[in-house]
């Protein structure tokens, strides 16, 4: 699922809720420079969250 920015925005939110053990992924674009900053809410201690290099995807190796 792609993040769109509005034209001239500096920032998205995104919100809804995983249930169980799903997942949700989402592709953002960014240049040299940029920052992305995440924050989870859960109620669960197993909650996790993967950042992958352009072209990888879940089942490669996260950079973070």
């Amino acid at each position: 699922m792609p993040v769109r920015f509005t034209p001239g925005a500096t920032s998205a939110v995104l919100q809804g809720a995983i249930v169980g053990r799903n997942s949700v992924s989402y592709t953002v674009g960014a240049e040299a420079g940029q920052t992305l900053k995440v924050s989870l809410k859960s109620s669960s201690p197993s909650i996790s969250f993967n950042l992958y290099a352009p072209g990888r995807k879940p089942g490669d190796e996260a950079l973070a």
